[in-house]
């Protein structure tokens, strides 16, 4: 992950918030991974967290075709991300 924070910090926060959906919803993110990613993002976690905890259950299993396993593991994450911003250290 440490080799595209360069990348990521050029991204546009629009396409930031993007990599990191797409990463929670459909990546299995171990302990190490986790960490790494939210390393990565951190500065807009709070942001993110905010964004994401927006979109409802049913756009989730409807238009991204996740189950409700896959959705429970989303809210659990983005409830993991309340506690991150530009200081959290792992």
């Amino acid at each position: 992950m440490r080799q595209f924070k360069p990348s990521y910090q050029r991204l546009a926060y629009g396409e930031r918030r993007e990599f990191a959906f797409y990463t929670i919803a459909y990546a299995r993110l171990d302990a190490g991974f986790a960490i790494a990613f939210i390393e990565l993002i951190k500065a807009d976690a709070p942001r993110i967290e905010r964004d994401l905890s927006a979109i409802p259950d049913g756009t989730l299993r409807r238009h991204f075709c996740m189950s409700g396993t896959a959705v429970k593991d989303f809210r659990n994450f983005m409830h993991i991300l309340r506690g991150v911003d530009a200081k959290w250290q792992p």
